[in-house]
């Protein structure tokens, strides 16, 4: 039974606080979080999805915890230690953050008359030059200077005025909900307060709440929201959940938006006020990290929102330093010997739909809702089979090989020895490694799990065995791989780089590119009960970093910019819950990691007298909008008896329902498309994922 089906019961659970940036992006260190032991009562809505129940629950234990964290951790200051350097802070900010211990001063009764026979006495005023004589007259005239008591107070007294004007404080708080952020760094690397010991300290007092203005620009041939039938909607969205709304000036083309926190995004849409449909979109990622250029500088280009799946596949003969790079209709070069003629047929096996590129060599599958991951399998006479991995809105060039060519590559590779002593499948993967869209030379790609397939590096476009690893033209390929999903892995200097899935199949060619950015982002990390919202502690091991993380309920880390498919195992410190393989992508301002209960998942197969095949895995997604159905889209034959549909209780229903997911029993093993088709729009939403034999696979719908 879920822990929130007793509405507005209050529960018990471990609260933790875990705030930290990555800072160097080709290697990241092992992160641990330090998990703060202490009981905390909650409540929370019955209604609340899983994601909003975490928010609620963790917002709790964050506003306790801010303080503790504070006033227990830090030791009290001894004036022979390296003393903390305060930037932007008050006294009574550098008494919050640091205990100070005072002991009284004892005045004896001789020196205190001492000093009051002293203040009596004004002989020394005659000692004084006439020039400052006369200012200390003026000023007894008009302020009575010399009756004023000028004795300094006693330490004691200094004390409880701090004290005071810290209640005071404290007291103001709690009614304008202000926060007091504590930043450290030591040695240039981001640490939480728990850390902070002699580090560099940054003490900002934050407002309740922050302004963000900026410019709306509107690309790709959208209509100007001048008339009425167009609109630009502008809003803070957290979670992909809806927060504040914004202005929008037309005529000047910009926004303000007010919200309370700087997670999220603002969001812009261009509307169609008759249909209501969006016909463009653009986001412009929030951070405490970029306060400074939020006001004027936060611009938001709006993109038209691309529903399906298209690209071009021409010949790689005559192509440039780039294997595969974004796909230009306006402006595609001319006709000639490179490009592939109408004859290519172009499969989205996702979805079991085909198409003929046109004389360009360009195709396109609509409704495919943007962000959708499939599978595209092209053939052409005269190029091999390839097989490629695809992401709706993306338009790609992707490049098509001769047959006589990739047989004259398997003939030199054979020949020099170069491949591998493994059986061999006929499958060929060729990439290309590239940075902010720029080859790459010195980097080595290796099978993640398949350590005895060598990879092949390029000398020009001839296979070289000497070469260890990639050349100015970041070429690499692997021979014989065996069908199915597989992880390859980057390195530069024995230090993570980058990494790439791709899909194999037998006799076939599959083209990647292995991407690389020094531009990261700060993204959050959320691990919890998929049912409760409670927070849990777990270990994931994520293909974008090189060392494994240990995230007690939240964490923050910094990943690079790159809309890939990566994946991450999850291993959740409760014995109760499963390990599972999750689905991310690296441009995701939040990663959710729902976790699934074994009792959950047998009650619910105990329910339907579903047998489960031990050859089998299984398949657990969440959808947060629209009524729904799932299919596999690779399996016709796929029985509609091992598919069960839940609500966001975790409660069996007949149907897929918004905020609820599903289940996929006895999921045939291999690379399994999972097809969303919801209720309200023709739009479908696939999902690319490797199935193993017992495993589970949790995956999320927007």
């Amino acid at each position: 039974m879920s822990t929130l089906a007793v509405c507005q019961k209050k529960i018990t659970v471990l609260a933790a606080l875990a705030l930290f940036a990555v800072a160097v992006p080709s290697h990241i260190q092992r992160v641990h979080v330090k998990i703060i032991h202490h009981g905390m009562n909650i409540q929370t809505s019955k209604s609340s999805p899983p994601r909003i129940a975490f928010d609620e629950i963790f917002q709790v234990s964050q506003n306790e915890m801010e303080w503790r964290s504070i006033s227990e951790k830090q030791n009290a200051v001894h004036l022979n230690e390296p003393t903390l350097r305060f930037a932007n802070k008050s006294a009574v900010d550098s008494l919050r953050t640091r205990k100070i211990v005072l002991e009284a001063m004892v005045f004896k009764r001789g020196q205190v008359e001492g000093t009051q026979k002293i203040e009596r006495d004004l002989a020394w005023i005659d000692e004084l030059k006439p020039k400052n004589r006369s200012r200390l007259e003026e000023a007894e005239r008009k302020y009575g200077t010399l009756d004023q008591d000028w004795s300094l107070p006693t330490f004691e007294k200094m004390a409880e005025q701090k004290i005071a004007e810290i209640k005071n404080e404290i007291t103001a708080e709690e009614q304008t909900t202000s926060r007091v952020l504590v930043q450290g760094k030591i040695d240039g690397r981001s640490v939480t307060p728990a850390d902070i010991h002699t580090a560099d300290v940054q003490v900002r007092k934050e407002s309740s709440g922050y302004l963000v203005t900026g410019q709306l620009e509107l690309v790709g041939g959208l209509p100007s929201p001048q008339g009425s039938q167009w609109a630009l909607r502008v809003f803070h969205v957290d979670d992909d959940v809806k927060k504040e709304d914004g202005r929008v000036d037309n005529h000047r083309s910009t926004y303000q938006l007010e919200t309370a926190n700087l997670s999220g995004a603002v969001r812009a849409q261009l509307v169609d006020t008759n249909s209501g449909n969006v016909l463009g979109e653009g986001e412009y990622r929030l951070s405490q990290f970029a306060k400074n250029e939020i006001n004027g500088r936060a611009k938001i280009v709006i993109r038209k929102i691309e529903n399906h799946v298209a690209g071009n596949f021409s010949s790689f003969q005559g192509y440039g330093n780039r294997m595969l790079a974004a796909a230009d209709p306006a402006g595609r070069q001319k006709k000639g010997k490179r490009f592939v003629p109408g004859e290519t047929r172009v499969l989205l096996a996702s979805v079991n739909a085909d198409a003929q590129t046109d004389a360009d060599g360009s195709f396109q599958f609509d409704q495919i809702k943007k962000g959708s991951w499939g599978l595209l399998r092209v053939q052409s006479k005269g190029y091999a089979e390839e097989l490629v991995l695809s992401r709706s809105g993306d338009e790609k060039r992707w490049p098509l090989f001769q047959t006589n060519m990739i047989e004259a590559m398997k003939k030199i590779v054979h020949d020099q020895k170069m491949s591998s002593d493994v059986p061999e499948t006929g499958s060929i993967v060729l990439g290309q490694v590239v940075e902010n869209g720029k080859p790459m030379a010195g980097v080595q790609v290796d099978t993640e799990f398949l350590e005895q397939y060598r990879p092949i590096y390029f000398s020009g476009f001839f296979p070289d065995p000497s070469l260890k690893a990639t050349t100015e033209n970041g070429y690499f390929a692997f021979i014989h791989l065996p069908a199915g999903a597989h992880s390859l892995v980057a390195t530069r200097g024995k230090a993570y780089y980058s990494h790439a899935n791709v899909v194999v199949d037998n006799e076939t060619v599959t083209a990647v590119e292995v991407q690389a950015t020094q531009k990261m982002e700060k993204v959050d990390i959320k691990v919890f009960d998929a049912f409760s919202g409670t927070p849990q502690i777990a270990d994931l091991e994520m293909q974008s970093l090189s060392e494994p993380l240990k995230v007690t309920g939240y964490a923050q880390i910094s990943l690079p910019w790159i809309d890939r498919l990566s994946f991450l195992r999850v291993a959740p410190e409760d014995p109760g819950l499963l390990q599972c393989l999750q689905v991310y992508e690296d441009s995701s301002p939040t990663i959710h990691v729902p976790l699934i209960r074994a009792q959950w998942l047998r009650n619910l197969q105990g329910s339907r007298k579903i047998n489960l095949d031990p050859r089998a895995g299984v398949i657990v997604g969440f959808v947060s909008e629209d009524s729904f159905q799932v299919y596999l889209g690779h399996h016709a034959e796929y029985s509609q008896e091992n598919i069960v549909y839940f609500d966001s209780q975790g409660n069996a229903v007949p149907q897929g329902v918004a905020g609820g997911g599903f289940v996929l029993f006895n999921v045939p093993t291999g690379v399994e498309s999972v097809v969303l088709a919801t209720d309200k729009t023709e739009l479908l939403e696939t999902r690319v994922v490797p199935v193993d034999s017992s495993s589970l696979v949790v995956i999320k719908f927007r």
